[in-house]
């Protein structure tokens, strides 16, 4: 598959820390508006067994998130966890530097905007304190500059969990937020 129709995993530029917990909140600003990321236990028990498991390498999935936007915040309403399947995940030889197809990309924004929501990547390096690699960084333009023009004005983008953690960034009219 031609590198140009694969994309990985990707880079979370705004670090915010928060405890990694069924009640808490990611919050994440710098456009003049902060994104609070909501999530019940359920799911939350769900994203970490998804994203924690490295028996076979890095995981990843989206979330897909209902929108409220407030007047200085955007609250994103987890809804829904999309795995991204066995057989579109492509790994490095160190099992990192997730990649899978633009079709499942496509197939998640797809879901999104059915539904009315905004799609948010959730991963993993299995460290207590999330650090995203050159791959994340360079990658996460590929799908979320695009992904944010077709969302707008709901913003869009990614988590990295780790032990007690979090690191996000979220794109708004293909500009990281």
């Amino acid at each position: 598959m031609p590198l140009r129709n694969r994309l990985t995993a990707f880079a979370l530029l705004l670090r915010r820390k928060a405890p990694a917990t069924p009640t808490s909140s990611l919050r994440t600003g710098g456009y003049g508006r902060q994104v609070d990321i909501r999530i019940t236990t359920d799911l939350f028990v769900r994203v970490r067994a998804l994203v924690e498991d490295t028996t076979h390498g890095e995981e990843a999935g989206f979330l897909l998130c209902s929108v409220n936007r407030l007047d200085e915040i955007d609250v994103l309403l987890a809804r829904e966890l999309i795995p991204v399947p066995p057989g579109e995940l492509h790994r490095n030889t160190s099992g990192s530097a997730l990649t899978w197809s633009a079709q499942f990309n496509s197939s998640v924004i797809e879901r999104a905007i059915a539904i009315g929501a905004t799609p948010v990547l959730v991963h993993s390096h299995g460290t207590p304190q999330p650090t995203f690699s050159d791959d994340d960084r360079i990658n996460e333009r590929a799908l979320f500059g695009a992904a944010s023009r077709l969302l707008s004005p709901a913003p869009t983008g990614t988590l990295l969990l780790g032990n007690g953690a979090a690191n996000g960034s979220f794109w708004l009219k293909a500009k990281t937020a």
